[in-house]
Order: structure tokens, then C-alpha cells, then sequence
């Protein structure tokens, strides 16, 4: 061994520290020169280590644990077995974060499963409703009928039924139609019932049969935000709840009764008299807002064809639900 490295302070304080094993004076003091903490079943390798690589390669007298060595060793690694780690607080955190989104995700599945058996037994319920007290009703004949007013800005021709008038507007489309005058309650069900002579062409624009929980209908197409609506543009009927497309029916031809029936969270619409549901499924209108009924025409630029024909319209509800607004 080169007697640099012997008269090397730190390599004779390691060489010592070998000899008395862990926990000792010299143990600790080479340790601490080398790291200011760290596991200390790595200790003798840390310390053979450094001490092999201030050797640089030159061989040299092996030094010999000394007779407390083992000993020393096996109870320092007994002692820290036996030993608790403190878990830190970001894994308190991590655990706990994890633990409360695998609760969410418990509630939303739960509420999810019971939201869809409760829709399920609301239209249920709602389809086993009869419906035999008169609400409002017109049959448009001459003119706008007591109880409705006009909304939107596409002109209306109410001779022989309701139907588009022609459009002056640059707009692409324009819409225009009647609405009740005082909506109904979402206290009881009720259903609207409508009939309409599907137009000849493909080209004759879009009638439609809605139900809305607002009284804000836009100026241009006579729309408003939440709505359930049966739809005939040509001779193909479609169902949309607010603004989303659920179904498409068959074609139709002739005259359709146009049913929608609606509770305070779900609604029913038919409209091929076969009694068969073409939609049903929770609305989104909001639950305590009025309801608001009507008809109403769409017409865009290229819509060139004979409009389609309402030919009348009328709410009815159950007996003895609520009437008016509450």
C-alpha cells in the first residue's frame, strides 16, 4: 500500500472504524464525513468502499472486523427491524386523496344506478296516467285563439289551420309559431296532444310540438333553452331534448297524432299511433318552473315547399292536478 494513502488521516479513521464495528466512536465519525444520514445495513459497505477507493487499486492488508463487530452489527439491525418508520405526511395525503375519490366514485355509480330506476319507474308511472280534464286547446280557425299569443318572427297563416307563412327575412332561418298564454304546472303530469298534416315535399321546412319551461323565446326562431320537442321536417319525425337529437322515427304520411306526455322529470312522446313510445327518458326542464306549450315552424332559406299544417292542439291532465302556474 502506498504510504500516502496510510498517512491519509480520513483512510486510518476509516480503517478504524472497521475494526470497532457500528455504533462506535469511530463508526460514527467516519459516517458522518461520509453522508449526513442513510440506512444503516449499508453502512460497512459505505465504509469498505471508501476505503477501497482511496487505495486506488494498490493492494494492502486486509482489515479484519474486530471481535465486537458481529455482534454490534446484528443488534443495531435488530434494533432498527423492530423499529416503526413515521410515514410522512404526503403519504397521509396521497392515501387519503385516494380514499376519498374511490368514495365519489362510490356515490356517483350509486346515485347513477338509483337515478335510472327511479326515471325508469317515472315513466312508468306517467305512461299509466289517463288524462281527462281539459286545459287549453285551439283549433286554429282565422286567427290567433283565446289563450295563446304569437311568438317569433316568421310570418303565420292561420286560414284552414296553422301553418308557415312566406318568409321575408335575409336570415338563413326564422321561426315563428304560438305558445300559451299561461303556462301550465310542473306540480301534476299532463299530456299535449296535436294533430299535424305532414307537408308533401322534403323542402317545406320543419313544423314542431314542444314543451318549454321558459317564456323567453328567442325573436328570430321562436326557441328557448330547455325544451322537449317532436319535430316532422318533410315526412321524418325526430325527437330533440334541449338541443340534444334522441331518435329519429319512421317516415310518416298523412295526418300524426302528436302525443307528449310530461311529469315533473320525465316525458313520454308518440306520435305513430301504434301506442309504442318513439322517446321517453328524463327532460331536463327545470322541476319547479311553469311549462309552457306550443307549436311552431322553421323555415331556412332553401325551404321553398308547402308548409306542413297544425291542425289542432290541446292539453289535457288528470283529474284533479293542479291547473295554472303555481
Amino acid at each position: 500500500m502506498s504510504s500516502n494513502v496510510e498517512a491519509d488521516p480520513f483512510f486510518q479513521l476509516l480503517t478504524d472504524a472497521l475494526r470497532a464495528g457500528p455504533g462506535s466512536p469511530q463508526w460514527r465519525q467516519a459516517l458522518s464525513k461520509l453522508r449526513a444520514d442513510g440506512p444503516e445495513a449499508d453502512e460497512y459497505r459505505l465504509l469498505c468502499e471508501a476505503r477501497e477507493h482511496l487505495a486506488s487499486g494498490n493492494s494492502f492488508r486486509s482489515v479484519r472486523a474486530g471481535p465486537e463487530f458481529t455482534r454490534k452489527l446484528f443488534q443495531n439491525l435488530n434494533e432498527h427491524a423492530g423499529q416503526r418508520r413515521p410515514v410522512s405526511a404526503a403519504t397521509i395525503v396521497a392515501i387519503g386523496s385516494a380514499l376519498v375519490i374511490l368514495g365519489v366514485l362510490g356515490i356517483v355509480a350509486y346515485l347513477l344506478t338509483r337515478g335510472g330506476q327511479a326515471g325508469r319507474n317515472e315513466i312508468e308511472d306517467l305512461a299509466g296516467n289517463y288524462f281527462s280534464a281539459n286545459g287549453p286547446s285551439a283549433s286554429f280557425e282565422g286567427g290567433v285563439p283565446e289563450g295563446w299569443r304569437i311568438i317569433g318572427e316568421l310570418p303565420l297563416d292561420f286560414s284552414n289551420g296553422l301553418r308557415a307563412g312566406a318568409s321575408a327575412q335575409k336570415s338563413r332561418y326564422s321561426g315563428g309559431g304560438v305558445v300559451i298564454a299561461e303556462p301550465l304546472s310542473a306540480a301534476g303530469p299532463f299530456e299535449v296532444q296535436a294533430l299535424v298534416a305532414a307537408p308533401p315535399g322534403a323542402d317545406a321546412g320543419v313544423v314542431e310540438v314542444f314543451v318549454s319551461d321558459s317564456s323567453d323565446f328567442s325573436q328570430d326562431r321562436a326557441t328557448s333553452p330547455r325544451e322537449v320537442v317532436w319535430l316532422l321536417k318533410g315526412n321524418r319525425p325526430a325527437v330533440v331534448v334541449n338541443g340534444q337529437s334522441q331518435v329519429a322515427g319512421a317516415p310518416v304520411e298523412g295526418t300524426v297524432r302528436v302525443r307528449i306526455a310530461v311529469g315533473r322529470d320525465v316525458a313520454i312522446v308518440n306520435a305513430d299511433g301504434t301506442g309504442k313510445p318513439l322517446w321517453s327518458g328524463v327532460h331536463g326542464l327545470a322541476p319547479e318552473q311553469p311549462r309552457y306549450v306550443g307549436v311552431r315552424f322553421i323555415r331556412g332559406e332553401l325551404d321553398k315547399g308547402g308548409s306542413a299544417i297544425i291542425q289542432s292542439i290541446r292539453v289535457q291532465r288528470k283529474a284533479g292536478a293542479a291547473g295554472g302556474a303555481s
